[in-house]
């Protein structure tokens, strides 16, 4: 970006420098998309750390906490969109970005594993009765932890979302492929929406909430988003910011009461308008600040560590300040886990598959 910038200022207006512009500016413009993902980690974060420790903490302020928990269907639609944006025309290159996106998620998440097997600090084995144990464990690590319910969850509280998008890294693809139409993409949405006319009446319902299955709208809106979001966003209605203010404060005061499946649609369409509202100044301001940047760049170490940590403090202290020390601490620690872990791995990710790129390169120069 300095670089960028000091070619701006050397050389000012000629078609090299407007080419560089114009890409600072599409990078500009998808900043808003990390905001969401702090926002929506955020969220998640607040609502686990002072629904348990303030219990009894003023309605008005849980009317908004509550609001927390959905930040899980903004990280899935995001995830989509992210991916499509990834391989937009490029689905040939979908090994290399598994494996950039493998050591952007493994390593960190691997690390907090280990650290609640050896340091046996896990409270939610006892949601279903099963112990994070060994067998567990290799559940995980192969990310198929969503095959049982029993195992979805029982080890850092957070990571049964991380089994399902690893599931959907593989179905994308064929998802970006079906959308390639306008009746593709529709026969996806309907395929993805029938899924929740097959969820179970409660008590099953909880399980079921553990399974891929009610989460493909979320995938598939996320792919369909992207494909259309050059065309959209550009509509008067979305770059006034007009819809992004209409739909936060639904999302904010209205905030409908529906049953479980119709929560996730709710909530995917929340999203895509606040996607579809990323050019507006309104969206700039809100969702690509510094604060909400620093948030989303470490959204992903911030939501692995901060129910371990919880774990561990509500023994020693509750209330407000084992809320706030809860927090802080997952801060540090999020921070620590991004710098020295989960940077290093995407770095690690990036090299091996230059490294494969060129050996591909060789001996096809080779074979000629």
């Amino acid at each position: 970006m300095l670089i960028e910038f000091a070619i701006l200022a050397c050389y000012g207006d000629n078609f090299f420098v407007r080419w560089i512009q114009t890409r600072m500016n599409e990078r500009l413009q998808l900043d808003f998309l990390t905001g969401m993902r702090g926002y929506a980690a955020l969220g998640v974060v607040l609502f686990h750390i002072f629904a348990i420790f303030t219990p009894n903490i003023h309605p008005a302020v849980m009317d908004i906490l509550i609001l927390g928990p959905k930040g899980v269907i903004v990280f899935f639609v995001l995830s989509a969109f992210t991916i499509a944006l990834s391989l937009d025309g490029r689905q040939s290159e979908w090994c290399s970005y598994a494996v950039r996106r493998f050591f952007r998620i493994a390593p960190a998440y691997y690390l907090m594993l280990v650290i609640v097997l050896f340091g046996r600090e896990s409270s939610f084995a006892a949601q279903f009765n099963t112990p994070f144990e060994l067998r567990s464990f290799i559940f995980h690590l192969s990310f198929l932890n969503w095959i049982d319910f029993r195992h979805a969850n029982n080890a850092l509280g957070v990571e049964w979302t991380l089994s399902i998008e690893a599931l959907y890294y593989i179905l994308l693809p064929t998802f970006i492929w079906i959308s390639r139409t306008g009746l593709g993409a529709v026969l996806l949405i309907v395929v993805s929406v029938g899924f929740h006319l097959l969820t179970p009446a409660p008590p099953v319902t909880e399980p079921w909430q553990w399974s891929p299955l009610p989460y493909a709208i979320c995938f598939a809106t996320g792919v369909i988003a992207y494909k259309y979001w050059s065309a959209i966003s550009e509509w008067r209605v979305f770059k006034s910011g007009v819809v992004l203010i209409v739909v936060l404060m639904a999302a904010i005061l209205i905030r409908p009461v529906f049953s479980f499946p119709m929560t996730i649609v709710w909530w995917t369409v929340v999203t895509c308008a606040l996607l579809f509202s990323g050019r507006s100044v309104i969206s700039e301001y809100i969702f690509a600040n510094r604060i909400a940047l620093w948030f989303g760049e470490r959204s992903y170490s911030l939501y692995l560590v901060h129910l371990p940590l919880l774990v561990m403090i509500i023994r020693k202290q509750h209330g407000v300040i084992g809320a706030i020390v809860t927090l802080a601490l997952s801060l540090v620690a999020a921070y620590c886990l991004h710098r020295w872990i989960e940077k290093p791995g995407v770095s690690l990710g990036r090299i091996l598959v230059q490294r494969a790129s060129r050996m591909a390169e060789v001996g096809s120069q080779q074979s000629r």
